[in-house]
């Protein structure tokens, strides 16, 4: 918990410095790919504390070239596709606006994923 903590109050200080800075909102890796896990409220409360834009982003194939094989975590060769989506700005946002942001960048992010891989989510239902 406290290295989770000292990670947000880096990130926050890098935002003030105009530091951009990467935060993935599910806060584990998932293994169900594609299907994108439950988002955190951490990131969007720092967006929304910062005022600044977030950046929704993408990953259409990271479950298969980084899959679950423990013990050895190992990578497949390949080429990493990306999504890189419009600003979703945060200005005047409050922290009443978290669930309805974190819920706009969850269906941003997941839209591709659906489009690509529609067997998965019509099994996952």
């Amino acid at each position: 918990m406290l290295d989770s903590h000292r990670a947000f109050m880096r990130a926050g200080d890098d935002l003030d410095k105009g530091i951009s800075v990467t935060l993935f909102p599910e806060g584990t890796i998932h293994h169900n790919g594609p299907i994108v896990g439950r988002f955190k409220n951490g990131p969007f409360r720092l967006a929304i504390e910062k005022q600044v834009p977030i950046v929704p982003i993408t990953f259409l194939n990271n479950w298969k070239l980084f899959p679950d094989d423990y013990p050895q975590r190992l990578g497949r060769p390949g080429i990493a596709g990306i999504i890189m989506h419009d600003p979703i700005e945060t200005k005047g946002m409050t922290e009443n606006d978290i669930e309805s942001l974190k819920a706009k960048i969850h269906e941003v992010i997941s839209k591709p994923l659906k489009e690509k891989y529609p067997a998965e989510y019509n099994s996952a239902g």
